[in-house]
């Protein structure tokens, strides 16, 4: 990526930050917004908008490109959690609904995690491939 985008010193931060920002400023607009016209529109709103900003990734050419792109992503994250932990909040009492949220957090993070892995042993597995046919194999 940083070769792609021609990034030079902190464009890697920059970048990085652009998504903590927007997530920042306009998560507890996201959540007036989902009280405003409700569960149903705002969640499907922001989970189609968020992965159309994903698929927008492949496209970009240059560094304020990314910023862009990974700002609009921590807008529609923004409203995520809390508005899930509000859809959840219709079904269960307090007590039921720390433990579900609980869950849910953990099992995001879990299944995160494990991506992470497979996709880090995949490009271990990749390597270690184009390494030995290419004869660079030590």
């Amino acid at each position: 990526m940083d070769v792609d985008l021609s990034m030079i010193g902190y464009d890697y931060n920059m970048i990085l930050s652009a998504f903590y920002i927007g997530y920042i400023v306009f998560e507890l607009p996201a959540v007036a917004y989902y009280k405003a016209i409700g569960p149903g529109w705002f969640l499907l709103a922001t989970a189609f908008l968020f992965g159309v900003c994903s698929i927008a990734t492949a496209f970009i050419k240059t560094v304020p490109q990314a910023c862009a792109i990974r700002f609009l992503l921590g807008v529609f994250e923004a409203g995520m959690l809390p508005g899930s932990a509000l859809y959840l909040s219709r079904w269960y009492r307090r007590a039921e609904l720390t433990f579900r949220i609980s869950l849910y957090i953990v099992i995001a993070g879990e299944l995160f995690h494990s991506t992470r892995l497979r996709t880090a042993s995949t490009q271990a597995r990749i390597k270690n491939t184009v390494d030995l046919v290419s004869g660079q194999m030590h």
